[in-house]
């Protein structure tokens, strides 16, 4: 395979197909870092509250209380191994 053609034969997997999930395979990982090392892909996620992010065109003080809101997604307290 040329240089150039390197990663045209790509491939997806899905996460859920490795490791059980805390929460539903539809919610985010968002997925921080990966390694790979002895044969295994490493997995994080952010470990991190979801928050709704400001908007320019609204005030501080209602961009403040959007930040203020939190969502908790399990699926993003992961540290996974896949083969």
């Amino acid at each position: 395979m040329s240089e150039a053609n390197k990663f045209a034969e790509h491939q997806q997997y899905r996460v859920s197909d490795f490791l059980n999930l805390p929460a539903s395979e539809d919610e985010e990982i968002d997925i921080e870092g990966m390694a790979y090392t002895d044969y295994y892909v490493w997995i994080f996620g952010s470990h991190s509250y979801k928050r709704k992010k400001p908007k320019p065109d609204q005030s501080d003080q209602k961009n403040v209380s959007r930040l203020a809101k939190i969502e908790i997604e399990f699926n993003r307290y992961i540290l996974g191994r896949i083969p």
